[in-house]
């Protein structure tokens, strides 16, 4: 899969643990290579005094994602499939955003699912 990079040049600072941002970020873009059937998109990106990351694929049967319950403990859209998911992994980068004053949304249009992480700048962190 060839992923649609795209990221500020700019240098943006976050508040925030690293290994806990790492974590967050690894959940998400392993649930998008998992569960994703292509056409991934990945942005890095300022906005309205906060950093936004979003991870956009398409899904095989859109109908299945509850986007209201992605985040809930041990929710999976497909059950049925016989990969290792505990249904954790979007939990705990909800959690850990939180934590971080930062926060996890999900959306699904037509066939694209996407998940969006935001952490407030960092006050030496530039501005938009």
């Amino acid at each position: 899969m060839q992923p649609e990079v795209t990221v500020e040049e700019e240098a943006a600072y976050i508040y925030g643990n690293p290994e806990a941002v790492r974590r967050i970020l690894q959940n998400i873009l392993k649930n998008a290579l998992v569960h994703g059937t292509g056409g991934m998109s990945v942005s890095l990106h300022r906005e309205q005094g906060r950093v936004v990351f979003r991870c956009a694929n398409r899904c095989e049967s859109p109908e299945e994602i509850n986007v209201e319950e992605v985040f809930c403990r041990f929710y999976k859209a497909d059950s049925v499939r016989k990969d290792t998911s505990t249904g954790l992994g979007l939990t705990i980068a909800a959690e850990l955003a939180r934590r971080m004053r930062g926060g996890l949304t999900a959306d699904l249009q037509k066939d694209v699912f996407s998940i969006t992480a935001t952490f407030p700048l960092f006050a030496g962190g530039g501005s938009n």
